[in-house]
């Protein structure tokens, strides 16, 4: 049972332990400078806050702007920002399409050009800017536009492929020589004119007289050769440029004569003379240059055969000495 005093308790001194008694000085002075449970507090009176807490939310000056659901800001409080996208697209239409922002560029496949987005909105061409790249003078390779690749026939080349092969051209060895296998034989030369033999082959072809048609024997339309005795035969002459024949020589010097003339050595006393008049019964005169004028002596002379006769000096003339010695039927 609670004790009841009839007059206030006066305590001697403060509480020392949770369950003493308090007086009312000693509440009083433990609840001075405290707020009530319910009341407005000043930020003013509030340490360690930033100059933020002193803001309001929204998108208004001076406001703290608040994220999103999806944890981002609105794009209308940002600025312009200068981040440039990159867009490839295949036509104008699909260009006016994009939702792009000033500073992108699309690339144009289907002109091979670039464009820069210059103002808001990008579905207007005239936004657009073409970004202009240094002129070239090349428009197209024998006629071909694009990515160009050019093949053998296009610059008037031969193929690689046809190297060596049938209807191509003959390739070349390490000492720039045409392979002996790329060269025809004799065998298929000697009958056809669209093949030249070479090396060894041309030897062979110039040597072979069968193959040039050539004959010792006078005939129509074939080459001269050489006979046994390393003569050439032919025909009597007709026209004034033909080759003359020994037969022919001799029916026009019959009965005619024959000059020539004959030089000392110094040494030699008998020199023979050859004179094709075909006989034994000839007279000799012989001459001698005396004074610029040729002036007949006699020298001893032998018939040698019926076409020569030997002159006999009895001194041998020397170098210097020239004798024109005439030979008559």
């Amino acid at each position: 049972m609670p004790i009841l005093f009839g007059s206030d308790i006066e305590l001697p001194r403060d509480p020392q332990e949770a369950l003493h008694a308090a007086t009312k000085q000693y509440v009083d002075a433990g609840l001075t400078g405290k707020a009530a449970s319910s009341h407005t507090q000043s930020y003013t009176t509030i340490t360690g806050l930033g100059t933020a807490a002193t803001c309001n939310t929204g998108t208004s000056s001076g406001n703290v702007p608040v994220l999103d659901s999806g944890g981002k800001l609105n794009t209308a409080i940002l600025p312009a920002l200068a981040i440039t996208d990159t867009f490839v697209v295949a036509s104008q239409t699909a260009m006016l399409a994009l939702t792009v922002q000033k500073g992108d560029v699309a690339i144009r496949t289907d002109e091979n050009k670039t464009y820069i987005l210059k103002a808001e909105p990008g579905s207007t061409l005239a936004n657009w800017q073409e970004i202009l790249t240094p002129l070239s003078s090349i428009t197209s390779v024998n006629g071909k536009t694009g990515v160009v690749t050019l093949v053998a026939s296009d610059v008037g080349a031969i193929p690689t492929s046809e190297k060596g092969a049938a209807s191509g051209v003959a390739t070349l060895d390490s000492s720039t020589k045409i392979p002996i296998a790329q060269v025809p034989t004799q065998a298929a030369v000697s009958n056809s004119s669209a093949y030249v033999p070479t090396g060894a082959a041309v030897y062979s072809h110039i040597g072979a007289s069968s193959v040039h048609n050539a004959t010792a024997t006078p005939t129509a339309s074939t080459i001269v050769m050489w006979d046994a005795n390393k003569r050439i035969k032919a025909a009597a002459p007709s026209a004034s440029d033909d080759v003359t024949i020994k037969s022919y020589v001799d029916g026009l010097t019959s009965g005619k004569s024959y000059k020539t003339t004959v030089s000392g050595t110094g040494s030699s006393t008998t020199f023979t003379v050859t004179h094709n008049l075909a006989s034994n019964d000839v007279t000799v005169d012989v001459f001698k240059t005396i004074n610029s004028k040729l002036v007949k002596i006699f020298v001893p002379w032998d018939v040698s055969s019926t076409n020569a006769i030997i002159l006999n000096f009895a001194v041998a003339p020397l170098s210097t000495d020239s004798f024109t010695v005439k030979v008559a039927l």
